[in-house]
């Protein structure tokens, strides 16, 4: 859950309340326009706009994952590499 919030601490009050109750919730557009007495398709449009922001926000987190591993990985490497030479 701390990681849940942490993601959607980005987004506008609106749009969390929206993300949570369609995702955690797990409440329909239209059962959430009732609640937030908002037409369908502005709560279609936030959700959405919603959405696009996090995968952003998960498209940075993949990508700094992936440098630090690469760099982690060629450091292995080049140790395992030295560790070799004085081996044979």
């Amino acid at each position: 859950m701390d990681m849940y919030y942490s993601m959607i601490k980005g987004l506008k009050d609106e749009q969390q309340q929206v993300v949570t109750l369609k995702v955690l919730g797990g409440y329909t557009h239209k059962e959430i326009s009732v609640m937030l007495g908002k037409p369908i398709g502005t709560i279609q449009w936030i959700y959405n706009t919603s959405v696009k922001k996090l995968r952003i926000v998960l498209s940075s987190i993949l990508i700094f994952i992936a440098m630090t591993s690469y760099g982690f990985v060629d450091r292995l490497t080049h140790y395992l590499e030295i560790i070799n030479v004085f081996v044979i």
